[in-house]
């Protein structure tokens, strides 16, 4: 099995430009030069980057880098969606996870590392429906997935319960069974079922 560890926060310090903050090369070199970064820069993987402030951590990227976090995660075009999103927010500190592969093997890596940046997108839309590398059709599962005003149907929350979704909003108030843990994902890709969410929400809590 191919396992993966989550290292951060790390804060990514911009410069203060005449039109605002702005991460650009020497925030990049700057970043890397602190040794406890450094030890990942050749790690592959998965990274978020989002912003800090009073109320929580905000995604507002998601990508992956199979060659490496220092070749992948700040090369311009990268740059180009983070102050994009450093722009619309105007405020918070930015903030850079890794999800470094920390077990398995080259293959089971690459066979694997499009399903997890994908279920780290879903999970961040949850945060974030404006994630700046996101380009595709707001949508809900009423009363089962992004979606929990007004009363769940019964068939709502017995479906959740079959797929072993998490539960959003109360339970159905004539529901006896015992509760299942939560596993807050839905997915529309035929390529990510419910044993693939089970077990890679595990890898990444570890």
């Amino acid at each position: 099995m191919i396992k993966f560890k989550v290292q951060g926060p790390y804060e990514v310090e911009p410069i203060h430009a005449p039109g605002g903050k702005l991460i650009e090369k020497s925030a990049v070199e700057k970043f890397w030069s602190d040794a406890d970064k450094s030890e990942l820069a050749e790690y592959v993987g998965c990274y978020v980057f989002g912003f800090r402030s009073s109320r929580g951590i905000v995604p507002a990227y998601v990508g992956q880098a199979k060659t490496g976090f220092r070749n992948e995660c700040f090369d311009h075009h990268k740059l180009t969606h983070y102050n994009t999103a450093l722009v619309k927010r105007k405020s918070g500190t930015p903030v850079m996870f890794f999800v470094c592969k920390a077990e398995g093997s080259t293959h089971e890596f690459e066979a694997c590392i499009d399903r997890v940046e994908y279920l780290l997108i879903q999970f961040a839309l949850t945060r974030n429906n404006d994630l700046t590398n996101v380009h595709i059709a707001d949508w809900c599962i009423q009363g089962v997935y992004r979606n929990s005003i007004g009363h769940k149907s019964e068939s709502a929350a017995l479906f959740c319960k079959m797929m072993g979704m998490g539960i959003e909003g109360s339970h159905h108030e004539d529901e006896e069974d015992e509760e299942v843990e939560p596993a807050p994902l839905a997915s529309d890709a035929p390529a990510l079922s419910a044993k693939d969410l089970g077990e890679l929400g595990d890898q990444l809590k570890e």
